[in-house]
């Protein structure tokens, strides 16, 4: 487990830009931007273009809870 550091990203995600089923064009869209924290495990080279987090790390270097960041929605990345 030492051989993986753990890291904190802050990111910017995809999302639904209306709460409802049909939206009327003339009516603008929301805006604000949906920021996401995520904590764990940075699997370094698991995914050109992406950081990959794991949430879950086994002590035979198993991972489960993996998410795949793309680099362009990265706005923060903190190893330690």
């Amino acid at each position: 487990m030492a051989r993986h550091k753990r890291c904190e990203v802050l990111w910017l995600d995809a999302h639904d830009a209306t709460t409802e089923a049909w939206h009327d064009l003339d009516e603008p869209f929301d805006p604000a931007p949906v920021a996401v924290l995520t904590r764990g495990w940075l699997l370094e080279h698991a995914k050109e273009g992406h950081v990959v987090v794991a949430g879950s790390l086994t002590s035979d270097d198993t991972v489960s809870h993996v998410t795949c960041i793309p680099l362009g929605m990265v706005k923060v990345l903190e190893t330690y």
